[in-house]
């Protein structure tokens, strides 16, 4: 039998199945197998690498060991085997090429990736489709990830085979100073603060990463774009991970940088355990703040960004590498399902990406009927088994962006869009200005199609905020941080600018501009915040040494107020002061957002009542009311938006008015325990007035409330009295159960006749379950109910319904004359095993 059959499979990768390492022929010239105990270290890959290459074992090990010990002393140094891991890489790709053009399925357009040109993958259409994975190619273990020896000869390969370089190329500043080394920092000199969050900005915490070779920044730059990650142990704070993987990220970030200075890296915190996190996140993304001398805007606009919309958490880190300080990162939030559970409450749904193209690429634009269409222009960041459904759906939403009327356009992308969601993308990018945002290229930013299908912008690399227009892509005359916010509307390769051609859109847009000014653009609003980062992190600026683009203490300090002269990185960039003051100056004066308003004075909402219904359900209503402070000059209509889920559209409906400024709207057929989210807007009269809405936040942050109905004093006729949810040893059944249970009481002063009255859990079925008919409860006498759904059991009262041990409500309910009549309801949340549940006294 062949020996190596016996070994357990490590695991699969493509079509290649691989076993475990430890096992090399001891004596190459034995016509036995040999011991496994007699195993080198040496070679541990040999037979994975002949297993994973398709080569026979026998008859042909020792051919390789021969034809590669080139110092003939039986085994294969470090040099042999790497020799040998390309050459066997060579001659299994050459195979597999050979097999793969004889399976190939119809060429389709590149760029889409994964089964029949679909998944994840795509690159801009302005660069150059990446090569195949080096990690494939060279993983000869099967492990999904480079050793040492198998990234020497990738290295190799690369020498022998450039890759084609993509992006922008570095230029050199004669300005710009040699690099220095930084100072060295021990893990035990540094203050821990386990204790926080690790997006905490209270604090600056410590990250050191320990390669194995001092030649990891070389390591790093050859396999710069490609998928091969270095690996590193990690340290911050009490947590310590032996191997991450690490690689260099971004793009001008990286590439415009000098061999020596701080890069942006991404740190794979799953790299060899899957399940491995740090506080939750299996990715880090360290930003080097690259042409930004204050190091603060990427953190700076998600600081005023989470106010308006969902926002990726940034915040600053001191990194450590191998020992030396080599400065302040940014550490930007993934946009992974993480991000989505904490933003949506759900990790559902598909995530997409626009990759950044510097000619301006028509993000968000209609091209045409099939996915091909699409090929290259977006990165389906979700692995989708199919992922055909999704493109589908976003073409039919790009089409309709694209040809809806402009007059139905609200209406006709609320089902594809959260629109009020984007018109605040929008709004953030145009007001903080950001210069690599979707008024400049219509490029670089992420979206999520969440689980009804509706499209969610969320930013994306914002470092270049707070600057003056410019760049590529940008076409246009602005005079300093004077961007028109109407900038680009009439350019068709920024179609999702074409929401603000939509009237009751463009309103609510620069209502949110407004907004943002008002709250944001005043320096005596935002000093305090930049004030709070500069005390966190200008000690270690003062000490840096390997700045990106070899910027100065002195112009990260004038960097706060005052713009930093010059070409070099970091050089025209306005100072933060400079910046908040002019633009907000010329924005509140600015003609389409210093129109009047409306204002509110006070919204306010009755109590909820039971509303009449002959069909048996229990429903429930309230009235919303709202005076306006002035008169009806400024106002077009009064519109009250409300919606039941949180990721469902809003419905609108005009509110009534009764006169002096009020207003009215009926919220009816509410069910008991439902959620209501609503908000208001005061619509201005177009071309003379502005909209106000109320909450300010509009859709992002609504006023809400749940519908419970309304309770009669305590200690007055039939009443729920107390349950338990989660009955362990407290009390059994009479058939010896230990279940669910409720009691109800007679807390009047009078018999209670049971006949029409019911109890449920559920508020559109109050008459679930029936208390026998005939049935009396004396004053002061209780009852036990089991919710147990046993009706069968021979004693006792058993519903037919249990209880959640998570929370729910209990309604009490009377039928009378075909009505239902509510008698009382209780509401609890999460409980916890043998505990008794009463309701509250008021």
């Amino acid at each position: 039998m062949f020996w190596a059959s016996m070994l357990p499979s490590r695991q699969r990768l493509g079509r290649r199945t691989m076993v475990p390492l430890r096992m090399l022929l001891s004596n190459p010239s034995s016509h036995h197998p040999p011991s496994i105990m007699h195993v080198p270290r040496m070679a541990y890959s040999i037979l994975g690498i002949l297993l994973a290459s398709g080569l026979r074992l026998w008859g042909q090990q020792a051919e390789l060991i021969k034809e590669f010990d080139k110092d003939g002393d039986g085994k294969l140094s470090t040099e042999e085997r790497v020799s040998m891991i390309q050459a066997v890489s060579e001659r299994s790709g050459a195979k597999e090429r050979s097999e793969n053009r004889e399976e190939a399925p119809p060429t389709l357009a590149p760029g889409l990736g994964g089964p029949n040109g679909f998944g994840p993958g795509g690159i801009s259409p302005a660069l150059p489709e990446e090569p195949g994975s080096l990690t494939r190619q060279f993983d000869l273990d099967g492990d999904g990830k480079l050793d040492k020896d198998e990234r020497t000869a990738a290295r190799q390969e690369l020498r022998a085979n450039p890759r084609p370089v993509r992006g922008p190329r570095r230029r050199t500043h004669g300005t710009e100073p040699p690099p220095q080394a930084g100072m060295q920092i021990l893990p035990e000199k540094v203050e821990h603060h386990g204790d926080m969050s690790l997006y905490d900005n209270s604090v600056l915490k410590t990250l050191f990463l320990e390669f194995d070779s001092d030649d990891w920044e070389a390591e790093l730059s050859a396999f710069y774009r490609t998928d091969v990650e270095i690996p590193a142990r990690l340290q911050l704070d009490e947590w310590t991970i032996p191997e991450v993987g690490v690689r260099y990220r971004g793009n001008t970030s990286t590439s415009m940088v000098a061999p020596g200075r701080k890069k942006s890296l991404n740190i794979s915190i799953n790299y060899s355990d899957s399940k491995q996190t740090l506080q939750g996140y299996k990715t880090l993304n360290l930003l080097n703040a690259h042409t930004d001398p204050t190091v603060m805007r990427e953190i700076l606009f998600s600081h005023v960004s989470k106010d308006y919309q969902p926002t990726l958490k940034a915040h600053h880190v001191r990194v450590v590498i191998n020992g030396e300080l080599w400065g302040i990162y940014v550490n930007s939030q993934q946009f992974d399902t993480l991000f989505l559970k904490e933003a949506f409450d759900t990790s559902k749904g598909t995530r997409w990406k626009k990759p950044a193209d510097p000619k301006a690429g028509n993000g968000m634009a209609y091209l045409g009927d099939r996915p091909t269409d699409y090929s290259g222009f977006y990165e389906l960041k979700t692995d989708l088994e199919d992922p055909l459904p999704a493109w589908n759906h976003y073409i039919r939403f790009a089409k309709a962006l694209a040809e809806a009327p402009i007059e139905t356009l609200d209406k006709t992308l609320e089902s594809f869009l959260n629109v009020d969601g984007a018109l605040w993308f929008l709004a953030l990018e145009n007001v903080l200005i950001d210069a690599d945002g979707y008024w400049v290229r219509a490029s670089d930013f992420n979206f999520y199609q969440d689980p009804r299908g509706r499209f969610h912008m969320i930013a994306h690399d914002n470092n270049e905020t707070f600057r003056l227009p410019g760049g590529p892509g940008f076409r246009g005359n602005v005079r300093g941080v004077e961007l028109d916010p109407l900038f680009g509307v009439e350019d068709s390769n920024k179609p999702l600018l074409r929401l603000l051609k939509n009237p009751n859109l463009r309103m609510r847009y620069l209502a949110h501009v407004r907004t943002i000014t008002q709250e944001w653009l005043t320096w005596s609003k935002f000093e305090p915040l930049v004030e709070q980062y500069r005390k966190l992190i200008d000690q270690d600026i003062q000490r840096e040494t390997r700045q990106p683009g070899g910027e100065t203490f002195e112009q990260f300090l004038q960097g706060l107020t005052q713009s930093v002269r010059g070409e070099g990185p970091g050089g025209g960039a306005p100072g933060l002061k400079e910046f908040i003051e002019e633009r907000g100056a010329y924005l509140r004066n600015h003609p389409e957002t210093n129109l009047p308003t409306p204002e509110f004075e006070t919204v306010q909402i009755a109590p909820v009542t039971v509303q009449p219904n002959p069909l048996g359900r229990l429903l429930l209503r309230t009235k919303l009311t709202a005076t306006l402070t002035s008169s009806d000059d400024h106002l077009d209509q009064l519109v009250l938006y409300t919606k039941n889920e949180p990721l469902e559209p809003f419905k609108d409906q005009p509110m009534q008015s009764i006169g002096q400024g009020r207003f009215e709207a009926q919220l009816e057929n509410l069910n008991p325990g439902q959620s209501v989210y609503y908000y208001l807007e005061a619509r201005g009269k177009p071309n003379q007035s502005g909209s106000m809405f109320f909450p300010q936040t509009a859709s992002f942050q609504p006023l809400s409330m749940t519908a419970l109905p309304p309770s009669k004093p305590r200690g007055r006729g039939l009443s729920i009295t107390r349950l338990m949810a989660i009955n362990r040893t407290f009390k059994a059944d009479p058939q010896g159960d230990y279940d669910d249970w409720i009691e109800c009481a007679n807390l009047g002063s009078t018999t209670v006749d049971l006949s029409n009255i019911f109890l449920s859990d559920d508020g559109q079925r109050p008459l679930k379950w029936a208390f026998p008919a005939g049935k009396t409860l004396a004053p002061g006498e209780k009852l036990m109910i089991w919710a147990d759904e046993d009706g069968k059991a021979p004693s006792g009262l058993h519903a037919n319904f249990k209880l959640s041990s998570r929370g729910e409500s209990l309604f009490l309910s009377q039928r009378e004359n075909g009505q239902i009549i509510l008698m009382d309801h209780l509401e609890y949340k999460d409980a916890k095993p043998d505990q008794v549940i009463e309701p509250s006294t008021p």
